[in-house]
């Protein structure tokens, strides 16, 4: 009940003030004195006719419309700067008029001074403050001034002592409440923006550890690469080989090259998010038209390492995704899969709707991962490791899986034990299509 009516008070307070995300604090600050403001005006009018003031209820009555003008000024005409000057004047105007009629320095008009320029200085840029202190302070002195040389002219339209100390605490109240409702709006505001300033800082620390991380990464597993191509390069020109030894430098330096474009590719997908280059695209696609492809360009280097890669998808799966993102995570765990099986294996792609739902499936018999490894697989900081056939990973293509799964609204997950093998799921909104009729 309590978690309803707040809810039910933040939401009115929104309508009232100014939804944050499209009014500066100047506006809310404003919006939430002006309509404090109208509240106790109103109350304030036939309070001050009780106590017998009827001056003061016709500044007030005049007061409650031209502060509703202003605010609707502000609020729907998006008219925040005139609105805070004619608030300011009128104010000062009126209450000079009140001090008049309203017991001078004895009655509660320094106080609503005190209002005045307080919310002018919550309101207005800084470089205006010295002006509004000085016309204040100006107004204030020549009132004060004028009452001690002239006593006669202030009128002292008290009938009692008790009406006189009604309309001060009536006086002190609401300033109370315009200072509390002023300084937890710029508080509030303060501390919103201390928290999204720490939360930039550390996302940007740690955006900064990624790369340097990345970059770790691309120095040390491309020298590798690198380095075999100059050597390959290098024993061809300076001796002869024979056919085998050839042959098997020129398999190693292909798997070499293969390594190697990998990383690139997972980089470069890497920068370009960093970036926001990445740009989701998500559209409704047949799973099994989507990644047959990739399916079998992997079929065929899983068939080179004697392993076999089998293909069931169910050909009614439309997918909710982005292709070149899918694309990327399939190529990603299609190759882990290669990479960490030995021969005479088999990988199983399996893909499966359930209520809205399609799981795909990447399981291997291979070596599985450590579980010491298994909290850190989707992170960076997980070092990379060889595979079966002495295949150098980066580590970085897991953490691209995961974020590029999370952008299209979906998820992944695995099971490993180790040297049993590993299961990697993937999970995206679908629905079963049926086919067209041939």
């Amino acid at each position: 009940m309590v978690s309803v009516v707040s809810t039910m008070s933040v939401k009115f307070w929104q309508k009232v003030t100014g939804n944050p995300e499209s009014f500066s604090l100047e506006s809310r600050i404003y919006h939430a004195f002006s309509f404090i403001a109208f509240l106790l005006l109103l109350f304030e009018i036939p309070f001050t006719l009780l106590i017998h003031l009827p001056v003061a209820a016709l500044i007030a009555s005049m007061l409650l419309v031209t502060q509703g003008y202003l605010y609707f000024l502000s609020r729907i005409k998006g008219r925040l700067k005139v609105a805070v000057i004619l608030s300011f004047v009128i104010i000062n105007a009126f209450t000079a008029v009140n001090y008049v009629y309203q017991a001078g320095v004895t009655g509660p008009c320094l106080l609503i001074f005190i209002i005045s320029l307080f919310m002018i200085i919550c309101i207005t840029d800084k470089r205006y403050w010295p002006f509004c202190l000085t016309f204040n302070l100006l107004i204030v002195i020549v009132l004060i001034g004028w009452e001690y040389f002239q006593p006669s002219l202030i009128k002292s339209p008290y009938v009692t002592r008790r009406d006189m100390f009604l309309d001060n605490a009536l006086a002190y109240i609401v300033l109370i409440i315009l200072l509390y409702i002023g300084t937890t709006q710029i508080l509030t505001n303060y501390n919103n923006q201390k928290r999204q300033l720490e939360e930039k800082a550390l996302a940007f620390k740690q955006l900064n550890g990624e790369k340097d991380k990345l970059l770790s990464i691309i120095s040390h597993d491309l020298r590798g690469p690198l380095a075999s191509i100059q050597q390959y390069f290098s024993m061809m020109s300076e001796m002869k080989m024979g056919d085998e030894e050839k042959k098997s430098l020129e398999g190693h330096l292909l798997k070499t090259i293969t390594n190697t474009q990998e990383l690139v590719t997972n980089v470069l997908s890497w920068a370009k998010k960093q970036i926001g280059g990445h740009k989701v695209q998500l559209n409704q696609i047949n799973l099994y038209n989507s990644i047959y492809k990739t399916a079998e360009l992997f079929r065929s280097v899983a068939h080179r390492k004697g392993i076999r890669l089998d293909m069931d998808i169910d050909k009614r799966i439309v997918v909710t995704a982005d292709i070149d993102m899918l694309q990327l995570v399939m190529r990603n765990l299609l190759n882990n899969a290669i990479k960490f099986s030995n021969a005479d294996t088999v990988i199983e792609l399996k893909a499966m709707a359930h209520n809205n739902l399609c799981m795909i499936s990447v399981k291997d018999d291979g070596i599985g991962i450590d579980i010491n490894k298994q909290r850190d697989i989707f992170s960076l900081d997980v070092k990379s490791t060889y595979g079966t056939g002495n295949e150098k990973g980066s580590g970085l293509g897991l953490v691209l899986c995961r974020e590029f799964m999370q952008l299209q609204g979906g998820d992944i997950s695995f099971t490993s034990v180790r040297g049993t093998g590993s299961v990697f799921y993937l999970t995206l909104p679908c629905e079963i299509v049926a086919p067209h009729p041939a």
